[in-house]
């Protein structure tokens, strides 16, 4: 018997899919771009075509502009601006199958020109702009037999491909702590995986997924008509999905819920000895952690080097059109008082020549999109002249930079732009030099030694920014979540995105998380809470909320009174009535645990539950992540509001003598009624001493 065919598989991504977010905008006589992509390993490709959305200068010659296309350093085709694209225009190219690989790269030359004689290289009017969002590449391919094979994860579910990554998991009924606590170390062990690309873990509860997705059962039990069969030890295994014949499953199984349990946690922390279409797991070693000790967050005992935070090409440049871009990931309550600076120690290097003008060109640096400060090229002092190291048609340079506080999150770019600028430009003069390279040194670090961890709660800016407080022990070890008995399919896709998010945060999975549907102090106490589901699930926990602001209710959430709260209001309660109201609430509220220590509860609420999974991926886009704020925040029709409501408290450690001084310096008047007092006190001794020295002298 022959297996029928396989439909084709049609793939269609915009360059901005690709994670190129804004316009490409090439400059000069000569500028290029590159855009890496993947294809699935075991995918044949059997069409292709790429359109691209152009826009240019009408000031460049025609028959000498044009824009070349290459995939995987073949050209593709070469298009000539000639003048209509000033309105903008779409080519559409036919891509040969044969040109591509598992792993590709799109590159788009510009070659622009405005005379036939010498040419200025900055000239206004040698430009062209690609939309990233309307440029798309299409792709056609077929499948074989799936590969059932375990050392290939995260393949096939994950290759790096465009849009990212879309795991769906699913049970045969309604999930287990156990269960529950299994598919999230696997939704952590995924989020890893995709690192900086977006991921989505839709749930399925008696279904099997449509494509590729994670079985999660126990002994016998049936997932949509699946049987798994006997199970007698924690198992991995591949099958082809029964209900989509080409994709596969990975059945995640245990004869029990404590097994499922190590089954998940094995693949989650990346066992090697995975091998083969199945393999039975024992219970891994878990790994004592300590506080702030994610490996993506920045140390605080010594400086990091920049080649730990980001590959070495990567900060290598040719030319002068992209910046060198270095990712800095902190905990976010990071305490830097009294100096509130993180210190760079930045060595670059650039082109030497009589074409260099060291006066004009500079190396701009900048933190989240503001800038910083520019560093010159020209010797400072006649000492430089011997820092100048490297020898040949290289200068090197050291220069400090101090980063101010306020502008480190718990997610941070660093971005370093050589701006480098002939001695004269014009006509015939100025030209850059072919193949110019500069470079930032992997030796340059950045200085966080002596920072503390020290921030108020509720901060639900640290929640959306990385997970903060639960991503404080980088498993999850002390981070309790709060479900409903029978929690909906979005309520669970909720969880594993959080999940997902403290890893890709940390770069640790969650393997010691747990899940209750209790709000129980003997389960909560010392323990972060996440509660996620409906407000009418969260009313049925009144004890959780008995000492929050919030009030939840059937349909909304409400605003209890507070003793204090004229005194919140005068310090920087922001009020909230109209989305308090009990009515339709979609966001999240943040409040102080009432079981005791410094512990905060985080609820992730919807009074429609099949609403959390878009309210949260509305929440955390860029476009709105900095309005979440304080410890309410609103995802309403008029769009995303963040609130102060209730008091704030503060979490961490500091040494004696800086707590004090920070203090004060936070209450000026205390200090100056404190000086007072301090002044009367000393006084009242030295009057006396004065007084019995008078007495003595008119004794005598």
């Amino acid at each position: 018997m022959v297996d029928a065919p396989l439909p084709p598989d049609v793939q269609s991504f915009s360059l901005a899919d690709l994670e190129i977010k804004n316009p490409l905008r090439m400059i000069s006589v000569d500028g290029e771009f590159s855009v890496p992509f993947n294809l699935p390993s075991d995918a044949r490709v059997t069409a292709s075509n790429l359109r691209l959305r152009l826009t240019h200068s009408t000031a460049m010659l025609t028959d000498l502009s044009q824009l070349v296309v290459y995939i995987n350093d073949e050209v593709i085709s070469a298009v000539r601006l000639d003048g209509s694209g000033a309105a903008g225009m779409t080519i559409d190219i036919p891509v040969d199958p044969a040109l591509f690989k598992p792993r590709n790269r799109l590159n788009l030359r510009f070659l622009g020109h405005y005379t036939r004689g010498c040419e200025n290289p900055l000239h206004p009017s040698l430009w062209a702009e690609i939309d990233t969002r309307a440029s798309r590449l299409s792709i056609t391919t077929t499948r074989g037999a799936p590969r059932l094979e375990l050392a290939r994860l995260p393949a096939p579910f994950f290759e790096g491909l465009p849009g990212g990554l879309n795991v769906p998991f699913a049970f045969g009924g309604p999930p287990s702590d156990e269960a529950l606590q299994s598919a999230a170390a696997v939704a952590s062990y995924f989020a890893l995986a995709a690192d900086y690309q977006h991921f989505r873990f839709p749930v399925a509860i008696g279904s099997l997924p449509a494509g590729n997705g994670v079985v999660f059962a126990t002994s016998n039990e049936t997932v949509g008509g699946y049987a798994v069969g006997p199970v007698n030890e924690p198992t991995l295994r591949l099958v082809e999905n029964p209900a989509a014949p080409g994709s596969t499953l990975l059945l995640v199984l245990g004869r029990d819920r404590e097994q499922l349990l190590t089954a998940g946690r094995t693949l989650a922390l990346g066992s090697i000895s995975l091998r083969g279409g199945g393999a039975t797991t024992t219970a891994p070693t878990l790994r004592e952690r300590k506080p702030y000790d994610a490996p993506r967050w920045l140390r605080t005992d010594r400086p990091v080097r920049f080649g730990e935070l980001a590959d070495q090409s990567a900060m290598q440049i040719v030319g002068s059109g992209a910046p060198v871009i270095v990712p800095i990931r902190t905990a976010p309550d990071l305490f830097l008082w009294p100096n509130n600076v993180a210190r760079l120690k930045l060595r670059y290097r650039f082109g030497d020549g009589e074409w260099l003008n060291l006066s004009a060109s500079r190396l701009d640096v900048s933190l989240n999109g503001t800038y910083v400060k520019s560093l010159g090229f020209r010797d400072s002092t006649r000492a430089d002249v011997f820092v100048d190291r490297v020898p040949g048609y290289f200068t090197f340079k050291e220069a400090k930079v101090d980063l101010p506080s306020y502008m480190l999150f718990g997610q941070n770019e660093l971005n370093l732009y050589f701006n480098i600028i002939p001695k004269t430009v014009g006509n015939c003069k100025g030209e850059l030099p072919v193949n110019l390279r500069s470079g930032i040194d992997p030796d340059s670090t950045i200085d966080l030694t002596g920072a503390a961890h020290f921030g108020s709660l509720p901060n639900l800016a640290y929640f959306t920014g990385s997970i903060f407080p639960f991503t404080r022990m980088a498993d999850l070890s002390e981070t309790a979540v709060v479900l409903a008995g029978n929690p909906t399919p979005g309520e669970l896709e909720t969880l594993f995105s959080i999940i997902g998010q403290a890893a890709e945060s940390t770069g640790v999975a969650a393997t010691r998380l747990t899940v209750t549907r209790s709000s129980d102090a003997s389960v909560l106490k010392d323990k972060d809470v996440l509660l996620i589901g409906s407000t009418a699930m969260a009313a049925g926990h009144a004890e959780l909320f008995s000492k929050s602001p919030f009030s939840p209710t059937q349909s909304g959430l409400a605003r209890r009174a507070q003793l204090l709260d004229g005194l919140t209001r005068l310090f920087g309660g922001k009020g909230a009535d109209g989305v308090l109201d009990g009515q339709d609430f979609r966001g999240l509220a943040s409040f102080r645990s009432p079981y005791g220590g410094r512990r905060v509860v985080v609820a992730v609420l919807s009074s429609e539950p099949g609403s959390l999974p878009g309210t949260l991926a509305r929440l955390t886009a860029p476009s709105n992540i900095f309005k979440v704020q304080g410890d309410l925040t609103a995802d309403a029709a008029d769009g995303v509001k963040g609130y102060r409501v209730g008091p704030i408290f503060w979490r961490g450690t500091l040494s004696p003598l800086i707590f004090v001084l920070w203090w004060f310096s936070r209450n000026p008047l205390l200090l100056a009624m404190g000086f007072v007092g301090a002044a009367l006190i000393l006084s009242g001794p030295v009057f006396l001493f004065y007084k019995a020295l008078e007495k003595r002298r008119l004794n005598e």
